[in-house]
């Protein structure tokens, strides 16, 4: 797994805030104005806060210069994003890659194994390809309280059923504190 560009993904704040604004709906052209201070948004997350997106918000992210959104599809070994398929189809049809990521909570090899077994369900729900990058969120609190050979067996392990299932593109969202 490489370890994807924190500052990319926290990019979503910066985009998809603009378009939802608080809690309404706005014009997602005034925040999505290319500006030469920031850096380029390629890809923007989701997850099912950003629910209330239309299919003209991701219009809106392609046109501004978005390629690709990372959406979240499952968490733990029962979640499945109740807005998965729409969003997955409303990013398909504004032209933007689709990739999946699953919020990790486990701190056992089995654990590991079951979550990724939810993950792969949920994203078999929506789409037969095995065309995308399936990331895992490892940002969970309770990571952070085990060793570093812990969570790297765990982590090997949720890899492995995603190899296993034909998912070879994989990656690894984190941050310092579970390492």
């Amino acid at each position: 797994m490489r370890k994807l560009q924190h500052s990319k993904l926290l990019l979503l704040g910066a985009v998809i805030a603009g378009v939802l604004g608080t809690t309404s709906v706005v014009t997602a052209h005034a925040s999505l104005t290319p500006s030469s201070s920031q850096p380029n948004t390629d890809m923007v997350d989701l997850s099912s806060w950003q629910s209330n997106l239309t299919s003209s918000d991701y219009q809106n992210l392609a046109q501004a210069g978005v390629k690709a959104v990372a959406i979240k599809a499952s968490e733990g070994t029962s979640y499945t994003s109740p807005v998965l398929a729409s969003q997955t189809s409303d990013a398909q049809g504004a032209g933007l890659a689709v990739n999946y990521y699953h919020f990790a909570h486990f701190t056992t090899v089995a654990e590991a194994q079951a979550e990724a077994q939810n993950f792969i369900n949920s994203v078999q729900a929506v789409t037969n390809s095995k065309n995308m990058v399936m990331v895992v969120y490892f940002e969970d609190s309770a990571f952070s309280g085990l060793s570093k050979s812990t969570n790297d067996a765990n982590l090997a392990a949720f890899d492995a059923v995603l190899n296993q299932a034909g998912y070879n593109k994989t990656d690894l969202y984190t941050m310092a504190s579970c390492r």
